[in-house]
């Protein structure tokens, strides 16, 4: 359905650039952390630190899998009560894929914890998002995964995290071959794109805080203070729920708590939703998006 609507846009191939991301450096440990542990853990990338890469299969795959694996799971809030207490253990099943996958990957040779983290996340997103996106436009329109070349991905996987944690490859890549495009700033950052990395992150360290007061400010005065306008979290739009509640009536499947599901709307409309530190209306489009999809792979 979506293919036929682009193709009658005149829009005739289809690009994902989300392989890429081997390039970028941005699936590495750093990735799966918040907070302030993230921000040490970029630090200890950037510095080309390398405690714990060396460790041998076994201290590897601990590392990776204390990462990845889930030490708890919460029932999803759109979920049915009644069908979460019909599927018990699901923490461990998908713990047990996990292990499963890290070990697949060190058989297949992959060494060293951030590099097992890198394949696993690759594989996974791009198995079940960029990938099957983007294929399912092909009955209309040609599909293109630029980066995806077998040995592109090889010599990707090859360099160590911290030559290109956060696109710090791909910006001196820009900066010799195409300066021009690395002058404006990115969506996060308040400084050129050609700046060294370490200031970037800094200038998006402000960036961030100074979206989070304003985003709570937002919402503890209902609305008086506006929101950051240049925040990708900028979503407003859908904020008096029609989309939504179209979204729920197109629901098919007896696996969601709708009534629950409309009260999270209609809160969010009236601007009841709870403090967050951005917009509740994008985070809300995020999970509807969620539970469509799904809706959708169940018919």
């Amino acid at each position: 359905m979506e293919g036929e609507h682009f193709a009658g846009q005149g829009i005739r191939t289809a690009v994902t650039g989300g392989y890429g991301e081997t390039l970028g450096g941005r699936l590495g440990p750093t990735y799966l952390k918040a907070g302030m542990q993230k921000i040490l853990s970029l630090a200890i990338e950037m510095s080309g630190f390398k405690a714990g890469e060396d460790g041998g299969p076994e201290t590897d795959f601990s590392a990776a899998f204390e990462l990845l694996s889930l030490p708890r799971l919460n029932k999803p809030w759109y979920l049915a009560q009644a069908v979460w207490d019909q599927v018990p253990g699901v923490r461990e099943e998908i713990n047990a894929d996990v292990e499963w996958g890290l070990r697949r990957l060190l058989a297949r040779g992959v060494r060293t914890y951030p590099r097992l983290i890198e394949a696993f996340l690759n594989e996974y997103s791009g198995a079940f998002m960029e990938t099957e996106m983007l294929l399912s436009l092909r009955g209309s329109l040609d599909v293109s995964l630029p980066f995806a070349g077998r040995e592109l991905l090889r010599l990707a996987g090859s360099f160590p995290m911290h030559i290109k944690v956060h696109n710090n490859l791909n910006r001196l890549m820009l900066v010799r071959n195409a300066p021009d495009l690395a002058k404006p700033s990115t969506a996060a950052t308040l400084i050129p794109a050609s700046v060294p990395i370490p200031l970037q992150e800094a200038s998006r360290l402000l960036r961030r805080t100074r979206d989070q007061t304003q985003w709570r400010l937002h919402s503890a005065t209902k609305g008086l203070v506006p929101i950051p306008r240049p925040s990708w979290w900028q979503l407003e739009f859908l904020r008096d729920g029609v989309a939504f509640h179209d979204l729920v009536d197109d629901l098919k499947a007896d696996i969601w708590d709708r009534e629950t599901i409309r009260t999270r709307i209609t809160d969010n409309a009236d601007n009841r939703a709870r403090l967050e530190w951005r917009s509740s209306t994008a985070l809300l489009s995020q999970q509807m998006l969620i539970v469509a999809t799904l809706d959708r792979m169940f018919r």
